[in-house]
This record gives C-alpha cells, structure tokens and sequence, in this order.
C-alpha cells in the first residue's frame, strides 16, 4: 500500500491547454520523422565533398574493401568463415597433431 501512495504523490495534473500542446508537439516529432524516412535524412557536408573530391574508380576500390571486410550475419548468425589470427598462426602451426590421436582421446 506504501507504494501506491507514493506512486500517486507522485503524478502530474496537466490543464486542458498543457495536453493539447503535448499532443501537437508529439504529433510534430511524428511528422517530421515521418517525412525523415520518406526524404531521408541529408548527408553531412563533409561526407558530400568526400565523395565529390574523390575520383570514381578510388570510391569504387574502397566500397570493394569495406565489403571484404564487412562481417556478414543472418539472423544473428556470422556467415563469414572464421579467420585465424596472424600472430597467433605460428604458435598453432608449431603444435600440430593428427586427428586420429584427438578423436581416440575423445
């Protein structure tokens, strides 16, 4: 019971006037994300003069990195196989067994 009282000790009361600016100020925040992802949303300008002072075929070799690169997931699930880390390769490379050997000791 202590926290019912002080859950409505704790509550606003809003005039007529007071709800309805709210609600205009929600509806406009609706409105303008609304038409954010109808229109998008405008690149900054230091990205547009990137890419504007950046020749085509440059562009075109860095969006074929950043694909390589990119780890590709389906639901949640990464699809790129897995890669072993280059300093870490000599050290397994050195301590080699035969799988016979791991599946009887399994």
């Amino acid at each position: 019971m202590g926290d019912i009282d002080l859950t409505i000790s704790n509550e606003r009361t809003y005039t007529q006037s007071q709800m309805e600016a709210i609600i205009r100020d929600v509806v406009k925040q609706m409105d303008i994300e609304r038409e954010d992802k109808i229109n998008g949303v405008e690149i900054p300008r230091q990205v547009s003069e990137e890419l504007d002072n950046t020749p085509t075929h440059q562009l075109n070799e860095n969006f074929k990195k950043f694909r390589r690169e990119t780890q590709r997931y389906v639901m949640g699930e990464r699809t790129t196989p897995e890669k072993i880390n280059k300093s870490v390769a000599p050290y397994l490379k050195k301590h080699s067994t035969e799988t016979a050997m791991v599946v009887n000791t399994i």
